[in-house]
Order: C-alpha cells, then structure tokens, then sequence
C-alpha cells in the first residue's frame, strides 16, 4: 500500500509540472479524464484535436467513464503509433476505467497515469519532456525513472483466470448489479438515438420549407426576367421609330419611374435570395455536425457492443464455475435475457443503418442543389447587367427628347419670324397685289 502511495505522490508531482492553472493534491481529482485531456492535446496537438465527449461531468460516475474511455482508447492508440504498432511489455493497458471513475482507485488511476508517461516521453516532443523531468526533485525523478525502466524491461502478468472469475463473483455480490448499468448505458444509448432521430425530422422539415421558398424566389426570378425582356423589345421598337411616339414628357418619365421601382423590388428580391442561399448553406454545416454526432453515437454503440460481449464471457466463465455450486436455471434465464437484449441490439443497428442511408441520399439532394447556386449567381448578374443597360437607354432617350423640344422651339421661333417678314412685306407701298403673281 504504501509503495502504491509513493508511486502515486511521484505521478501526481509529475502532472502538476504541465501548465493546467491548478495545483492537483490527490488522484480524485483526474477522475473526470478533462485533465487528462488537456495533458494529451500538450503532449501532441496534432493528433488528440477532437474532443472530449463529457465536458462538464457533473460528478456522474457514468459520464466521467465515458470521458476515461475515450481518453484511454486514443492513448493506446498512440502509444501503438509511436512505437511500431506494440505497446511497453511492463505495461497494464487495461486499467479498471469504471473504478477510477466510481471509486477514484489509485491504484487503477497509477495504471492510467503510467500509460500517459510512456506516451509523453514517445512524443516528438520528449526532449522537452525530459528537461521537464530534471527539474523535479531527485526521488520524483527515480521514481520516474524506473516507472520508464519496468515499463520497457518488466513483464506484465495478466490475472489468472481464478482470481477473474473471484472478481466478477464479488462485483455479483456488489450492490450495483452490472445488468442494471448495462442497460442504462443502452436506454441512454436508445435516448440520445431518438433525440438524434427528432432532430433529423426537424431539419428535414425545415429543409423543405427552404425548398419551397427557393422554388417561389425562382418563379419572381423569371417573372423579373419576362419583364425585363418585354421592356427591352419596347425599347428596340421605340429607338427603330416604329412605336406610338404620341406619349409626352411626363408620361415618359412615369414609366421610367415605374421601371426604376421594379428593378429596385427585384433587387431587394435579389438580396433575399442570396440571404436564402447562405441559409442553405449554413444548414448544410449543421447537418454535418449532426452527422458528426451520429458517428460518434455508432462509436459508442460499438463501445457497448465490446462490453457487452465481455460480460457475454464472463457470464458464461462463471456459469462453468458455479455449476459445483448450484443449478443453472438461475443463469439460464440469464442468457435468455442477454439474447433479448442482443436481438434488441440488432434491430437498433438496422434502424441506424437504415438512418445512415437515409442521411446519404439527404447529402446527395444537398449536393444538387449546391450545384443549382452558380446558375442563381450568373442570372443575378445577367438581372444587374440588363439593368445598366436599361438606365443607358433611359439616359439616350431622355436626351433625345430634351433635343426635340429645343429643335421644336426653334422652328416656332422661326416660323414666327417669318410670318412677321412676310406681313411686313406685304404692307410695303408698290408690293404687288393679292392677285398679281408673285416674282
């Protein structure tokens, strides 16, 4: 016990020389596994980025298990990456997760730690780490040193199948029944799917409203573009001096006027369908989140299946063993239970496999409309370019017309003048008579 104290307090000095913003006084503290994460992404940033499934733990035993398990998973898995695809053979790679998380074991705790210093001093950053370690004390760091030295040179002793089957007899005879964790891991496993299952209904409804809004923003686009084709050809027929030039000034400027307030109602349009367009797509990333958490929903599941064919063994270990003892109807009924939970399993896995296929073809009609966006694009700038060609022309026609009127004014004015030429002419003494003919 008391060489399980002093592996510990060497363990714990050693944590306390990451940056972690606190001072870690005993091992209940690294039950929640946050710490132990954040010593992970300092060891190597680059390979632990995702994160941790529980962040605030709220002292259940069950979620911080669900942290350990994720923390342990990855660490073997690095550790099996830095040193060709083995591990150390004076390691434990199996620590008692569910004790650390319920019962804070140091020893099972020890077992863990060990295997986050292999991997700190298997990381590309071990130089640093091993400068780190000198500046301990001198019994940390021998300590230290032959926890790195039994790790490498020791031989790990897996437990003997009495002492397992001794084991799983007294974690019978505990309070906590391991069927009744079973199947609240699986009523939580069957929750968080019909949440998942909600979700995915709320956002198929809410992508086929935006469907709907895009098809109607589709149908004004090509009113819009009717209309602007029907102006167009009124305006070819006006510049070829073939259509009705009777309208004057004002009523010109009337249908200028009320042309300039359609393209400013298309344009607002306009806007709304690209605010529309970035609604989609924002969807689009949310859905793949949601993908995200479905995956990690199937990883615990797998999770679940792993554990429950270990407790499949040592239900059917202990059975062989407690023949000597007493009937086996008892265990019987027990492996007809685990078989109903099992066939419950399966049809869970159909249906998740049908919502993954489900979730493939969402993606697909997803991509479709994706490729639509760059055609919406071209129109919206076709609409823009049609629009300065029309204020071109506005701008033409508006000149021609102030040029008539001048022209206009001037032929009165010289009309006028020659009428008073004329008039003068004939009041002249000698002019020739009405009836003379003119020279």
């Amino acid at each position: 016990m008391s060489v399980e104290h002093n592996v510990t307090k060497v363990l714990l000095e050693w944590i306390n020389s990451f940056s972690l913003g606190k001072t870690l006084r005993a091992p209940e503290e690294l039950t929640d596994g946050i710490i132990l994460w954040e010593i992970l992404q300092d060891i190597d940033p680059q390979y632990f980025l995702d994160e941790i499934p529980e962040r605030n733990p709220e002292n259940h035993w069950v979620a911080k298990w669900q942290n350990l398990k994720h923390v342990h998973k990855l660490l073997l898995s690095y550790i099996r990456h830095q040193n060709d695809d083995s591990l150390p053979s004076g390691l434990d790679p199996s620590p008692d997760l569910e004790a650390i998380a319920e019962k804070a074991s140091s020893k099972e705790t020890n077992k863990l730690l060990k295997l986050l210093l292999i991997a700190a001093i298997s990381s590309p950053n071990a130089e640093t780490y091993v400068q780190t370690l000198q500046g301990l004390t001198t019994s940390t760091q021998e300590g230290l040193k032959d926890i790195i030295e039994e790790a490498h040179n020791g031989q790990h002793e897996p437990m003997h199948a009495a002492d397992e089957l001794r084991e799983d007899l007294a974690k019978r005879d505990h309070p906590v029944d391991l069927e009744l964790q079973f199947e609240e891991r699986v009523g939580k496993v069957l929750a968080e799917n019909d949440r998942l299952s909600h979700e995915k209904k709320e956002l198929e409804k809410a992508l086929e409203d935006l469907h709907n809004r895009l098809a109607r923003l589709q149908e004004n686009n090509d009113t819009l573009q009717n209309r602007l084709a029907s102006t167009e050809d009124r305006l070819v027929t006006l510049k070829s001096g073939k259509g009705d030039l009777g309208f004057n000034a004002k009523a010109l400027e009337s249908k200028t006027r009320q042309q300039d307030d359609l393209i400013a109602s298309q344009e607002a349009k306009l806007t709304a369908a690209q605010d529309e367009v970035d609604s989609l797509r924002m969807n689009v990333e949310s859905l793949k989140v949601k993908n995200q958490r479905y995956q990690k929903l199937q990883d615990d599941y797998d999770e679940l299946r792993t554990d429950r064919d270990q407790l499949a063994r040592k239900a059917n270990a202990a059975e062989k063993y407690r023949q000597k003892l007493q009937a086996s109807q008892d265990f019987e009924k027990e492996n007809q239970t685990l078989k109903n939970q099992i066939k419950d399993l399966q049809q869970q896995l159909k249906e998740s496999d049908s919502q993954q296929r489900w979730t493939s073809e969402h993606d697909v009609e997803l991509e479709e409309y994706r490729k639509l966006l760059p055609r919406i694009e071209q129109e919206c700038n076709e609409i823009q370019n049609l629009k300065k060609q029309l204020e071109f022309n506005n701008h033409a026609l508006t000149e021609r017309l102030e040029s008539a009127d001048e022209q206009h004014e001037r032929d009165d004015a010289l009309i006028s003048e020659l009428r008073e030429r004329l008039r003068e002419l004939e009041g002249l003494p000698g002019s020739p008579s009405p009836g003379s003919e003119t020279p």
